[in-house]
């Protein structure tokens, strides 16, 4: 199962070597999500939006050396973002939720 992730063209040129350009087939339980990037003090931060219900997380200071673990770290923001919003749930859930991201 495949979470896809659509970039704005600012993030789009961070993450090149990310960039699929094929459609996603088997898409994840929660549908597309769309990202932008955008600064705080001198900081990339990432706004990652679910398509459908709007609901946003936001990854901080997201540096080079990250992009090998992007999956990983968007989880763990979400399943912060989940707990911190009061939704009690599993990280294995969360990890079967999202499945594996792909950037478009």
């Amino acid at each position: 199962m495949q979470t896809p992730i659509y970039t704005s063209i600012k993030l789009e040129k961070l993450i090149k070597k990310l960039i699929k350009t094929e459609p996603t087939k088997n898409l994840g339980l929660l549908g597309k999500w769309n990202a932008t990037i955008f600064h705080v003090n001198r900081k990339k931060c990432w706004l990652v939006a679910n398509a459908k219900t709007q609901y946003s997380v936001i990854l901080t200071d997201i540096k080079a050396k990250d992009l090998k673990n992007i999956s990983d770290i968007f989880k763990n923001a979400f399943y912060t973002q989940l707990i911190y919003d009061g939704i009690i749930i599993d990280f294995e859930m969360v990890n079967t939720l999202i499945g594996e991201i792909t950037f478009f």
